[in-house]
């Protein structure tokens, strides 16, 4: 018995409404899913607006507050991505990573001192036991209210750690203090670095010095009494003349890793050369240099009021006010540094010494007589602007 076309037909509507309302229901139940799974992406998308606008207003708060931060970052990004330890990804279609050949923008390399203040960088690299803790304690009154900006500490860490650092770490360095806002002034424990061998003007540096002898006394006593990681030294009866008469490494020995030994000094102004730690006629003559090219004035201890008035006046906006301060706090920071239980040497070691320390002596008296002669010039300077003013005024 054939069936009818109606009786098909009917039959092929069951059939094909079988097949719809089960995929109805599944795009119906996938709509909603959807539609839910908007309101949350809508929600979430509002939420983290919310959240980038405040973040936003945070970060122009601390760009406000600290540019030097931002700014040094972004040096430290370019000087990594030189290093090749970080690399960029471009936004094509393809992602493929870029490596970055160290190509640096070269700056001309004459900086006067009569350059506008906003191009003025400085560098105290600073030698150990010669007062360094008194100057930086003024910087640290003055760098807010002279529009300055300070920089104690870098994003290399790692490099600044060794006071002779290598020279890519000396490389990264150069690239983070170039990349700071100006003026700026950087002290640390750190030899002096060439920095037109790494592309860039050379900085102005400043530094200060003390009498050998005296320099040594301090740093014995001062790692056997003022630093917790030297309990070697805390020993009994424990004098500069035993570490000398007894060649304890510390009195004796030209450099260490540690930084110690009694040949501290001319390596701050000789440089990074490997010949620069070993005490010899080259690498005296190689500091004197640097001196004389690179170094707007050191200082002496002894002299230390003239110093920061010499610091002043050729330094009149970075270091305004300087001896005002040192004259308030002068006493109270003597005190605070002073080195603690420190015996002078006896005439033997005394003699002994000063042989060892030949070669720093000379660099002392070297960098005396320059010093005086630097003061009796801004002397006159000092005083014929006064007789201006006096001028001026009538």
């Amino acid at each position: 018995m054939r069936r009818s076309p109606c009786t098909r037909t009917i039959k092929y509507y069951k059939i094909a409404i079988l097949l719809i309302i089960p995929a109805a229901i599944y795009l119906i139940v996938n709509i909603t899913k959807d539609a839910k799974l908007k309101q949350k992406l809508d929600k979430a998308m509002s939420e983290l607006n919310t959240r980038y606008s405040e973040v936003d207003q945070t970060k122009d708060v601390y760009k406000d507050e600290f540019p030097h931060v931002f700014s040094t970052m972004g040096a430290t990004v370019r000087a990594l991505m030189r290093e090749g330890k970080i690399q960029k990804y471009q936004n094509n279609s393809t992602p493929k990573t870029t490596h970055f050949a160290p190509v640096r923008k070269i700056i001309p390399l004459k900086f006067s001192k009569h350059e506008k203040d906003d191009g003025l960088r400085v560098i105290y690299n600073r030698v150990p036991k010669c007062m360094s803790s008194t100057v930086i304690s003024l910087v640290n009154m003055l760098y807010k209210e002279n529009h300055f900006l300070w920089v104690r500490q870098t994003f290399s860490t790692f490099a600044l750690k060794n006071t002779h650092p290598s020279h890519q770490s000396a490389e990264l360095i150069t690239d983070e203090f170039v990349g700071n806002a100006t003026p700026s002034l950087m002290s640390k424990h750190v030899h002096f670095i060439d920095f037109t061998k790494y592309g860039y003007r050379q900085p102005l540096y400043i530094n200060l010095i003390r009498d050998p002898l005296e320099r040594l006394t301090s740093q014995f006593f001062y790692l056997r009494f003022g630093s917790k990681k030297q309990q070697y030294h805390k020993q009994q009866n424990a004098t500069l003349d035993r570490c000398i008469r007894e060649k304890w490494s510390v009195c004796t020995d030209e450099y260490t890793l540690k930084g110690e030994g009694y040949f501290i000094t001319i390596p701050y102004f000789c440089g990074l050369n490997d010949y620069c730690l070993n005490d010899t006629l080259r690498t005296l003559n190689k500091a004197k240099e640097n001196v004389e090219k690179y170094y707007t004035i050191v200082g002496v201890t002894n002299e230390f009021n003239a110093f920061v008035r010499a610091l002043e006046l050729l330094f009149p906006k970075m270091f305004k006010n300087i001896e005002r301060k040192y004259k308030f706090a002068g006493n109270k920071l003597h005190e605070a540094f002073k080195t603690r239980y420190k015996i002078a040497p006896n005439e033997e070691t005394t003699k002994l010494a000063r042989v060892m320390l030949k070669n720093d002596y000379e660099f002392y008296h070297f960098i005396k007589q320059r010093f005086y002669k630097q003061l009796s010039r801004l002397e006159l300077i000092f005083n014929r602007h006064l007789l201006n003013s006096k001028i001026n005024r009538t």
